[in-house]
């Protein structure tokens, strides 16, 4: 079991959620860099060109011992498409990433679910458009030396509109990743954000115990030793202060464990009537087994707060949230 103790939190810095989310729960009121940016990231794409590539890495600065991922942002030409690296048949778009030789990288590519359509040639095929991303984890060894470390990448596509497909292109890029000390355990995991409207039960949560949590699993398929993060996103409610938090979450045998996590980003936001909460993202990696009990099951999570009720009379409380994310595992 992996917990984090009732600790008092220090301060955080404000840092912005993402406003790529369909559905917003909130808007962003104040945001500060949490940490210095890195050299700009690049990609072979003009102005002119149909689609613009940017490659990135998520967190710019890591920890030895910590995850980082490759991350490569796309903006298509409306009316353009490509196929998904997971679709089914088609031209599959391919991302190659060349780094440092003793980084451990996960077995699963992350993409954006796409669209499912028949093609009159391939057959059934997943598009993608628009604005987007996919991302690619390694692992820092926990002896890597301080330092700056290098990636490049090739994106592979061919550009279609829903009959035909141009020929292949291939997109190189190249970004790196600062190791340090001071550097974060992990991804912010920005562009995983697809947030619904609060419904009334989450509404009454927050009325009762002063926060909400959602839970999210990055993939819906695992493979042998892959790092599948869990985003927490809890609300607190206006009003409330968050003063110490935790997370637990029991291993299963043959299948997967939890390890260490991080807060991803706090941010102040608001609420219908001019209220304003704290929205916080914590981030809990699960580390699958090599070779384990292949099948679909839950992952329960277990999140405790405890808050005050800043007012007259402040009060304060402690309650405990849990949710489930469910997950196929595939040695």
């Amino acid at each position: 079991m992996i917990r984090r103790l009732l600790l008092p939190l220090v301060p955080t810095v404000l840092l912005a959620t993402c406003t790529r989310a369909q559905e917003p729960i909130a808007s962003v009121r104040s945001q500060a860099p949490a940490v210095p940016a890195q050299q700009a990231p690049t990609a072979s794409t003009r102005a002119q060109d149909p689609i613009k590539v940017t490659v990135r890495t998520d967190p710019p600065i890591v920890a030895p011992g910590g995850w980082v991922d490759v991350v490569a942002a796309y903006e298509v030409e409306k009316g353009k498409v490509f196929t998904s690296p997971h679709s089914p048949n088609g031209p599959r778009t391919r991302f190659d990433i060349t780094g440092p030789k003793e980084w451990r990288r996960n077995s699963t590519l992350w993409t954006l679910r796409g669209q499912k359509r028949k093609d009159p040639v391939h057959g059934d095929v997943v598009d993608l458009g628009g604005r987007g991303g996919m991302r690619l984890r390694f692992h820092v060894p926990e002896a890597a030396a301080v330092g700056k470390y290098d990636f490049t990448t090739a994106l592979t596509l061919a550009l279609g509109d829903g009959k035909t497909y141009a020929p292949e292109t291939k997109i190189e890029g190249a970004t790196s990743v600062q190791v340090a000390a001071t550097g974060a355990r992990g991804p912010e995991l920005r562009n995983l954000d697809n947030q619904a409207a609060i419904t009334d039960e989450e509404k009454a949560l927050l009325a009762k115990n002063g926060f909400m949590v959602r839970g999210n699993a990055e993939f819906a398929v695992a493979q042998s030793n892959d790092i599948v993060c869990v985003t927490l996103d809890i609300l607190v409610d206006a009003g409330v202060r968050e003063d110490a938090l935790s997370i637990s979450c029991d291993p299963e045998e043959m299948r997967y464990t939890a390890v260490d996590g991080w807060r991803a980003f706090r941010a102040e936001v608001g609420l219908p009537g001019e209220k304003h909460a704290t929205s916080i993202r914590e981030v809990l990696p699960i580390a699958f087994a090599d070779h384990g009990v292949a099948g679909k099951f839950e992952i329960p999570v277990q999140v405790t707060l405890r808050t005050t009720r800043v007012g007259d009379q402040a009060t304060s409380q402690m309650a405990t949230q849990s949710v489930t994310v469910n997950i196929e595992y595939t040695p």
